[in-house]
């Protein structure tokens, strides 16, 4: 899921994908591993973020695609997303004009939280996250073909190589053509 997502968005940067893998490895089910020499994404909007987010629930969308079920193994995943959520409410002032596009201090420092602006930027960041998860099912959705074809390959082997990686996507690419 996540190198579909990542594959697709176009907000996204260009990652090298070396290999995915359904293998467990500490807290985690699987595992997939990119390199990117830095980022060059300049200017990071909202549209960034949003694909960014949906990138780290790729695993969580293809799970629920083919387990029917959700398990522990994307906690880290999950974890991360909210916290970027968080940022991007309270941090980057991209919100909805609700909270008026005010960054909100966090720490111990500044404990001016309300109770009302604490529901309000709650809900803010359950309504982005939600976005975000919507965005990865879309991109998951869309590409069953090639989620089908890694899975095939994952169910087989528990890793797919960047050069396996390749072949899948070629290969779903040319059916589509055709």
């Amino acid at each position: 899921g996540h190198y579909i997502v990542g594959k697709i968005s176009d907000k996204l940067i260009d990652l090298h994908w070396l290999a995915v893998s359904i293998m467990p490895a500490e807290d985690y089910l699987g595992i997939t591993v990119h390199e990117c020499d830095e980022d060059v994404v300049p200017y990071k909007n909202a549209s960034y973020y949003i694909d960014l987010m949906a990138y780290y629930y790729g695993g969580r969308v293809a799970e629920e695609k083919f387990r029917h079920d959700f398990t522990s193994g994307a906690y880290g995943d999950l974890d991360y997303v909210t916290r970027l959520a968080s940022t991007f409410v309270t941090k980057f002032g991209m919100g909805n004009d609700s909270i008026e596009n005010r960054a909100y201090l966090i720490g111990e420092e500044y404990s001016m939280f309300t109770e009302y602006s604490t529901n309000i930027i709650n809900d803010e960041i359950n309504r982005v996250t939600k976005k975000a998860y919507t965005r990865a099912k879309e991109i998951i959705d869309q590409n069953m073909d090639l989620l089908e074809a890694i899975v095939e390959v994952l169910m087989a082997n528990k890793i797919v190589s960047e050069i396996e990686l390749d072949k899948i996507w070629k290969s779903v690419v040319a059916k589509r053509n055709n």
